[in-house]
């Protein structure tokens, strides 16, 4: 009888040796098979998608998603395979995205800033942008994170998510911008000829355009001064190229015609009371 128990066992065990080297053999060429046609279709992808979509990030943060998403597909088909109930490995999967989502909100807010950039692009690198009052030529845009280099050669990371919920000014827009100064004079000198000289020192001064053409106009009467706003129109490649040879060359041609510039001064009326003292008002 011990003989017929330990035979019953050894078919047994057999049999689910058998089973299960089946099982294995199977799951093991789903994978190999699998793993292959993923990587196949990663490839195409790549190759269709480079004539669809110019923007090599959003390229490829598709290609990499459906990479991802179709191994998940492919472990749980492997694992059912296997016999494993997938129910339950779907729902630790889940667990497991929920965690990590929870744990990565900001970078996922910057990941959908980084999309929205993407599709409605306010930008493209090379444009001069002001964002968060911070000045400067886009260099690069990422997924989550934007770059700008600014005047002073420095590199700025700016989160696509702030980008994408503040107020974003691209100079770069049109084929020409303003830029906007005030420079004042003395009471003393003649208004229109200031204004006739700053148009000649405008016509000595380089990078700037005559369309939109410069102008000047008295934008206030102070105790000391007359206050000029001046705008004067350049490339955007040249914004900070113009306003200081501008300036420079306006209180020039100034200074050799006589123009005062301002100084802060108080008058003084002096009166004798009845008693002899002076009083100064």
């Amino acid at each position: 009888m011990d003989e017929n128990i330990w035979q019953y066992l050894a078919q047994e065990g057999l049999a689910m040796a058998l089973v299960w080297c089946t099982k294995i053999l199977y799951a093991g060429i789903a994978l190999v098979v699998g793993l292959w046609a993923i990587k196949l279709l990663r490839r195409l992808l790549k190759k269709n998608l480079g004539q669809v979509m110019k923007e090599e990030a959003l390229m490829g943060f598709v290609i990499s998603t459906a990479d991802v998403l179709l191994k998940i597909v492919l472990i749980v088909a492997v694992a059912s395979l296997l016999g494993i109930h997938t129910a339950s490995f779907i729902a630790v999967l889940g667990s497991l995205g929920l965690a990590i989502g929870l744990a990565l909100q900001g970078s996922l807010a910057n990941f959908a800033g980084g999309i929205l950039l993407i599709i409605f692009k306010p930008f493209k690198k090379g444009d001069f942008v002001t964002i968060k009052g911070i000045d400067g030529f886009v260099s690069k845009i990422d997924i989550l994170y934007t770059s700008l280099n600014t005047r002073l050669n420095r590199v700025v990371v700016i989160p696509n998510s702030t980008i994408t919920s503040d107020v974003l000014i691209n100079h770069s827009h049109e084929e020409a911008v303003r830029r906007m100064f005030y420079l004042s004079i003395s009471h003393n000198s003649s208004i229109q000829k200031a204004k006739d000289l700053f148009y000649e020192a405008i016509e000595k001064t380089p990078h700037i355009l005559k369309d939109p053409k410069p102008f000047i106009e008295v934008s206030d009467l102070t105790d000391s001064a007359v206050v000029f706003r001046m705008f004067i129109g350049c490339k955007p490649i040249d914004y900070f190229r113009v306003k200081e040879p501008a300036i420079e060359n306006i209180k020039y041609i100034w200074e050799e015609n006589g123009i005062e510039m301002p100084f802060p001064h108080r008058i003084l009326h002096i009166a004798n009371d009845k008693e002899g003292q002076l009083d100064m008002l």
